[in-house]
């Protein structure tokens, strides 16, 4: 009997025990989620915030349409993910190798830029970047607390503007980081603390292109000359060019054939550019055909490279009556056998772009119609214009007899004056 008593009591003990744990257990777990709350009510109130980035673009220089020896383009430092503690101020060096053929030209922050991080606000007046061989430095900060003002992000610190100044030769490459993850780079905060940051460098490369865009074409490519103007006996020049050629390409000889319309142009003169040192050979003995071979540029040309310049004689302009209003004529320009040599061979080319050269056929003033007589269809067709300027559905420029751009009585009288007249 008593043996029973002590086991049901040693039952009824841990049966206590086990009750006390679980309650144990329950008050821990409702702390532990408490203290969870807690936390998640502070992150809230107090979120984290990732470290700043201080980082450039273009990420990799130079854009589009470079690059050849001066061109030029800018990089901007840029800052984004701030927040707290508001920056008062900052400071970036950009460091380089002035060696890669790249030098700094300017610098400049855009205090007047919307996304400029201290836009509208009074800063110090002295931080100017300070340019020196392969290293700007540029600063700027706040004469007052940073306020509530949030500013954009991300936002712009400072703008550099860089030049080529030298490029790679044939197989070469030239490279230089940009920069920028060094002691001088740095953010404060109001309380002129550094403020931690992550600073992403950018680089530059130019390497030998390998292939080229170059092309030859004339310039100016379309050339028009109006049907109101007596163009027979007049000059004027074409140039023949070669753009888009890279650097990379030691160029050293080019020829081509350029045939014309020998019945409306006739060539009168070619003139080899002065870059071409020589020898030089031009065959004009062919009509409507000019062949040229140009070799050895006394300097290292690159993007647009002028070859020669020929002058052209128009005569025969327009047909013989009787002939439309907008009767014209027109001499091609067409390329053959362009070829661009190097050092090496040739140097692979887009197809040349072919020229045209329009000129109409001429218009007496009053002769509306062009039917070399000025008779009442003339006048009709004045009339029909009349009160009309350039823009105008009615507008007929060829009865704007004295040119005024307005075609009015004085262009009626004109033509009646002239009644009767017959062209040859």
């Amino acid at each position: 009997m008593i043996k029973t008593l002590l086991v049901f009591a040693c039952i009824i003990k841990r049966c206590v025990k086990v009750e006390s744990g679980v309650r144990d257990l329950k008050r821990r777990a409702a702390m532990g989620l408490m203290s969870t709350l807690l936390l998640v009510s502070i992150l809230t109130t107090f979120p984290v915030h990732a470290a700043p980035e201080i980082y450039m673009t273009p990420s990799n220089s130079p854009p589009h349409p470079g690059p050849y020896i001066g061109f030029r383009w800018n990089i901007t430092i840029w800052i984004r993910g701030y927040g707290t503690p508001p920056i008062f101020a900052w400071s970036i060096r950009l460091n380089y190798d002035p060696a890669a053929g790249i030098n700094i030209t300017r610098a400049w922050r855009g205090r007047f830029d919307p996304a400029y991080i201290f836009s509208g606000r009074v800063t110090v007046t002295c931080s100017i970047p300070v340019i020196g061989v392969g290293t700007v430095l540029a600063a700027d900060a706040l004469l007052s607390a940073p306020g509530e003002r949030p500013p954009p992000d991300p936002a712009v610190l400072a703008i550099v503007e860089f030049e080529i100044t030298d490029a790679p030769g044939k197989y070469e490459e030239l490279y230089t980081d940009l920069e920028i993850n060094n002691i001088d780079t740095y953010l404060l905060d109001d309380a002129l603390n550094y403020v931690p940051v992550t600073k992403t460098d950018s680089s530059y490369t130019y390497a030998w292109p390998g292939c080229t865009q170059a092309y030859m074409t004339v310039d100016p490519q379309y050339k028009e000359f109006d049907k109101f103007t007596r163009w027979n006996c007049t000059n004027f020049d074409i140039q023949v060019k070669i753009y888009s050629l890279g650097i990379g390409w030691n160029l050293r000889n080019v020829s081509f054939e350029l045939s014309y319309n020998e019945v409306l142009t006739n060539l009168v003169t070619v003139t080899v550019d002065p870059l071409w040192s020589g020898p030089n050979t031009v065959d004009t003995s062919t009509l409507g055909v000019m062949s040229g071979a140009v070799s050895g540029p006394t300097s290292p040309p690159s993007e647009e490279i002028p070859i020669l310049t020929v002058t052209f004689h128009i005569q025969g302009q327009g047909a013989s009556p009787p002939r439309p209003v907008d009767a014209y004529d027109v001499s091609q320009l067409i390329f053959s056998d362009a070829k661009l040599l190097d050092v090496y061979g040739l140097i692979p080319i887009k197809p040349p772009l072919d020229g045209l050269v329009k000129v109409y056929a001429f218009v007496h003033l009053g002769d509306v119609n062009g039917d070399s007589t000025i008779d009442i269809r003339d006048m009709a067709e004045a009339a029909i214009a009349f009160g009309s300027h350039p823009g105008h559905p009615r507008w007929n420029p060829a009865a704007d007899v004295n040119q005024d751009r307005r075609i009015g009585i004085t262009d009626i009288a004109l033509i009646a004056k002239s009644f009767g007249t017959t062209f040859p």
